[in-house]
């Protein structure tokens, strides 16, 4: 994870993943980091969100992404 947001750079927000907050997300305990972006053109607004979720050795385990119009 740290490799992870050297590469991305600042501005994420970061989430403890404790065993219930885990459960709730479908992933495992550890931590996330929320990095999101928005995108404004002639016809539309788009919002990104990336969201890196590591275990308890900050190994990446999951990446989820979403785009919302």
């Amino acid at each position: 994870l740290t490799e992870a947001i050297q590469l991305l750079g600042d501005g994420y927000v970061e989430m403890p993943m404790d065993e219930n907050t885990a459960e709730a997300y479908r992933v495992c305990p550890g931590r996330s980091v929320v990095y999101t972006e928005k995108k404004d053109n002639q016809n539309s607004s788009t919002k990104q969100s990336y969201t890196l979720y590591a275990d308890e050795q900050d190994i990446v385990q999951y990446l989820k992404l979403m785009i919302e119009e």
